[in-house]
């Protein structure tokens, strides 16, 4: 079993690392051309709900956002003649921000808002200035991406979305690697371990429910999504791999996260398994956090400890999204079969004991210590009475979490 986990681990490395390599590159020429506009910079920062001082991060993080939809664009347009491929936004040999925009709006009249509502709103900021020299820049690694074959086999982008946000600590956290994520989900789905599933029925499997409450860039459940799949697969008979994934992204798959841009790749990811296949909706929730105008405290996925629904300020599910728009509203408790998660590991005094870690989980301004007073007495409030201990870290916070979102008979990794 544990042998079967790491055959399957990692694919060709060549390949990815050479797909990485066309993406760090793009993303980063790209974010520099944006990175000379400081006024435009600064409005895409409130979009991704980021400091302004952010400043290089925030393009590139823009500039991968743009550069994910661009190939999901095409890969649309490759598919289905509605849809206009990236190369239609050429206008006069200069890229046209309204004409992307404009086959952007097609797109999300039919479906794929997740994946498209922040590039949209990204792109909508740019001046004519630096917009077609930036959006240039985006396409032309996309179609090297797209040409190389990569995209939709592996977690690409995810990958190099984790380096440029772990570079600043974004979250004060480590992302986790592809092959222990995948080491992970098969350890833990393994078909040995649950014998009460018939994984060659769909509809069975739409019942299961699979939770990451600090998912980050979705590589956990890109990883818990491939281990369903392939125990699906293994199954003798035939096999409708279309509606296997447009029940593990309507249904299976839930994710949460406090960074919009996080949930923006996850969406984009688990859509790029098949991106042919239209969904209705997509269990992804970017959540509240921080203080609010009250003088009480939103505290993400954590606030399912005390409450049984939690605020969010984006959620890709049907009940929220509509066709147009991804508008927040109270997310309910799950009642997970399987919980599997890599939360913060941030802790109290770590950094040498510049601040405190917990204000910097929530992205505090630097020096709002009354907030930073707020945040840590909610937190500690919240965990009283609970065997989770900040000075041990944000772990055992959410090792307190899993246990309340996992169903009887179900399980944590």
């Amino acid at each position: 079993e544990l042998g079967q986990a790491v055959v399957s681990t990692y694919p060709p490395a060549g390949d990815l690392d050479a797909a990485v390599d066309v993406l760090d590159k793009g993303v980063r020429f790209a974010g520099a051309r944006l990175y000379q506009s400081p006024g435009t910079v600064a409005r895409v920062s409130k979009i991704f709900g980021v400091e302004p001082g952010a400043g290089n991060e925030t393009a590139n993080m823009a500039a991968l956002v743009i550069t994910n939809a661009m190939v999901f664009q095409d890969r649309l347009a490759s598919s289905e003649s509605y849809y206009q491929p990236v190369s239609a936004a050429i206008r006069n040999g200069r890229f046209s921000k309204i004409s992307l925009l404009q086959a952007w709006d097609s797109i999300l009249n039919v479906d794929y808002y997740p994946i498209f509502s922040m590039a949209r709103d990204v792109v909508s900021v740019f001046t004519e200035d630096e917009g077609p020299a930036v959006l240039e820049e985006c396409a032309q690694t996309a179609s090297e991406l797209l040409g190389m074959g990569s995209v939709g086999r592996h977690d690409v982008a995810g990958r190099i979305f984790n380096k440029l946000v772990s570079d600043r600590k974004l979250l004060a956290a480590y992302y986790t690697s592809i092959p222990a994520s995948i080491l992970l989900a098969g350890l833990a789905m393994s078909p040995t371990r649950w014998t009460d599933v018939d994984w060659s029925d769909v509809e069975e499997l739409a019942e299961l429910r699979v939770v990451d409450p600090a998912c980050g860039t979705g590589t956990l459940l890109m990883a818990a999504y491939r281990q369903i799949a392939q125990n699906y697969t293994s199954e003798p008979g035939d096999r409708d791999l279309s509606q296997l994934h447009k029940t593990l992204v309507e249904n299976v798959v839930m994710g949460a996260d406090v960074v919009q841009s996080a949930i923006h790749m996850t969406a984009a990811t688990l859509a790029a398994m098949s991106p042919f296949v239209r969904f209705e909706q997509m269990q992804l929730h970017t959540l509240r956090l921080g203080v609010r105008s009250e003088g009480d405290a939103l505290l993400g996925s954590l606030d399912w400890l005390k409450a049984p629904d939690v605020q969010s300020s984006f959620s890709a599910t049907q009940e929220q999204i509509g066709a147009v728009s991804g508008a927040g509203g109270l997310v309910p408790l799950p009642s997970a079969d399987l919980v599997i998660s890599n939360p913060p590991y941030t802790r109290r005094g770590s950094d040498g004991g510049k601040e405190d870690a917990i204000a910097r989980v929530f992205q505090l301004p630097e020096g709002d210590e009354e907030s930073a007073k707020t945040i840590a007495s909610h937190t500690s409030a919240l965990l009283r009475g609970t065997p989770a201990n900040q000075m041990a870290g944000h772990a055992s916070s959410f090792t307190v979490l899993s246990d309340r979102l996992v169903k009887r008979g179900g399980r944590v990794a």
